[in-house]
């Protein structure tokens, strides 16, 4: 029997709605269409749960201005303009692209949006329709946010096999547990034939989870006994119904603890039995044409610009932002990535593997056996999946819990990550400047203005006589760096450990959208831009640009080094000198 939607409530029972998420879909049957998928909690007056809903606007209508032609006086791109200086245009996102070309009398232009963008006279168009869409929520309805409701996703794959098939997916959310495990494993393990048959095997699986994870499952209103488990016959259909579930409890967030391991294996196990991931990742309720589905694996390397001459820097797995692109009612997120993006201005952990942050939090940490002491990594997931199946599935069991906990704990998701993300789309946290134009765009609204679209060629010749974004970090190599104290390890009396204290790092790059933001940096606030001092060199002047920012307790500083005035003890000397008769 499929499983029934709750019931909506009627129009007069309802106090407000809430978005939680938007997300955008162009039509894959090539037809004129798009959609807004919205995630909305319906709130009554009565003062029960929030309800969860999807609702579909179909060919949403978005706004772009462009100069009007008396005002088209300058060559270069403003960060807004007036709206009474504009022309307003309205279409759906997907027509945006021609609207805008016919707009600036380019009907027949070529490339995208970013390409068009290169005229100095279009506005408003950066942001995209489910920021609109969210912030028309907030508008209208206003209200408290809700916490959102986490649901955690794991899978876990067979190292004793070259395919290394999915063997077990879980999703647990709350009181909801789906567990689901491949039959072909079980028999391949070193289980008797009594405990390999499915109801066995199941009831055993029920029992341990009891032993093991009894009052944690109690707190959290799961009953071991009635918990859903189920035995497959091909790993996609292990994904298949770990997601059919989620999309029945309908939470905010799918959150997977390193996810570009989980994901991947996900979408090859579903291809390989000839599922589209899309029927799987989107919700039911989508129509078909509207689902889709893409796993966005986040860039290994960054291309920094040092004097002229990019630099290929690889990126380190835990600052990489991994996304997945779908239409459900809940967005598939990295809680081991959030924890670390969350906490950017903190000092970095010593790791951020799952177990580590268990024990931080004084979770306990990932399940061990003695059974399995003395084996480490690949060796010891290959002994327990062979001899000790059923404790297996209650360890990938803990994990789901866990990662629910973690966040139950540290509110990453359920409270921060909504708080940061304002009205931006989840898919752009990792970019602090594209969030800031979220903001910047209705606040400007406030003021009868409307922020200009960047393009593709942001940078013009005057950018060019700018100091450049290298040579502004410093790092010595230890053995050029100051003597550290012998005593600092207490057991290494009398030996110097390469360890330092005090030490700090500046990084102009995402610096700069906090500074612009704090100093009110802008083409309209800027008078003069300095691209030299005659008489000085770059690193001189680099150095009084920064101390600049400290306004007027840099003021005798700069005024000698920069203006050529005198030292306060050459004033005095000079002062003395012009007074020494009145003496």
């Amino acid at each position: 029997m499929p499983f029934m939607y709750p019931n909506l409530p009627d129009r007069e029972e309802i106090d407000r709605f809430e978005c939680v998420h938007a997300t955008y879909s162009k039509a894959n049957d090539y037809s004129p269409n798009d959609v807004v998928v919205v995630k909305e909690l319906i709130h009554c007056k009565d003062g029960r749960p929030p309800i969860p809903n999807l609702r579909l606007i179909h060919n949403y209508q978005r706004d772009f201005y462009v100069t009007l032609e008396k005002y088209r006086t300058h060559k270069d791109k403003r960060p807004w303009a007036p709206i009474s200086q504009l022309r307003k245009f309205t279409c759906s996102q997907h027509e945006l692209h021609n609207k805008v070309a016919r707009a600036l009398g380019n009907p027949n232009a070529r490339g995208g949006l970013r390409q068009l963008a290169r005229s100095p006279y279009l506005y408003g168009a950066d942001v995209s329709t489910p920021v609109l869409v969210k912030r028309g929520y907030r508008d209208r309805w206003g209200g408290t946010p809700t916490p959102s409701n986490v649901a955690v996703y794991d899978i876990e794959t067979n190292m004793n096999s070259e395919e290394e098939e999915i063997i077990i997916a879980s999703m647990t959310n709350k009181k909801n547990v789906s567990m689901n495990i491949l039959g072909s494993w079980i028999d391949e393990s070193a289980l008797s034939a009594e405990d390999k048959k499915p109801e066995r095997f199941i009831q055993l699986v029920r029992d341990k989870a009891e032993e093991l994870l009894g009052p944690i499952l109690k707190k959290r209103g799961i009953d071991p006994q009635t918990m859903e488990i189920n035995i497959h016959d091909f790993p996609a259909q292990l994904v298949q119904r770990s997601f059919e579930a989620a999309h029945e409890w309908q939470p905010d967030y799918v959150t997977i603890f390193n996810m570009a391991f989980d994901i991947p294996k996900s979408e090859r196990a579903l291809r390989d039995s000839g599922y589209d991931p899309a029927d799987v990742f989107c919700d039911p309720r989508i129509p078909k044409k509207f689902r889709n589905f893409k796993w966005n694996q986040g860039a290994a390397h960054k291309v920094k610009k040092d004097g002229g001459k990019d630099t290929k820097v690889p990126i380190n797995p835990i600052d990489q932002w991994h996304t997945v692109t779908n239409q459900a009612s809940f967005v598939i997120c990295d809680s081991m990535l959030l924890y670390k993006r969350i906490r950017t201005a903190s000092a970095n952990d010593p790791e951020y593997n799952l177990d580590y942050l268990l024990r931080k939090h004084k979770l306990g940490g990932k399940l061990k056996f003695t059974e399995a002491d003395g084996f480490v990594k690949k060796e010891w997931h290959q002994f327990m999946q062979k001899y000790f199946p059923v404790e297996y599935c209650i360890y990938n069991l803990w994990d789901d819990i866990s990662v629910e906990m973690l966040d139950e704990t540290t509110n990453d998701i359920a409270m921060c990550l909504p708080a940061l993300l304002k009205c931006s789309e989840y898919k752009n946290y990792d970019s602090q400047p594209r969030m800031i134009a979220d903001d910047l765009h209705f606040f400007l609204q406030k003021y009868k203005l409307m922020a200009g679209t960047t393009s593709d060629e942001m940078l013009t010749e005057v950018d060019q006589a700018s100091p450049g974004l290298g040579n502004w970090i410093v790092t010595l190599p230890a053995y050029m760096g100051p003597e550290p104290d012998d005593d600092i390890v207490s057991d290494m009396r009398g030996h110097v450990p390469l360890l330092f204290t005090h030490v700090s790092d500046i990084d102009v790059v995402s610096t700069y959208p906090k500074l612009q933001d704090m100093l009110n940096i802008d083409k309209f606030t800027t008078q003069t831009e300095l691209s030299s001092v005659e008489g000085m060199e770059e690193d001189q002047w680099r150095w009084i640009g920064i101390d600049l920012t400290g306004g007027h307790v840099n003021g005798n500083m700069i005024a000698q080094q920069l203006l050529g005035l005198p030292a306060s003890n050459e004033l005095l000397a000079l002062y003395d000198e012009e007074h020494k008769d009145a003496a």
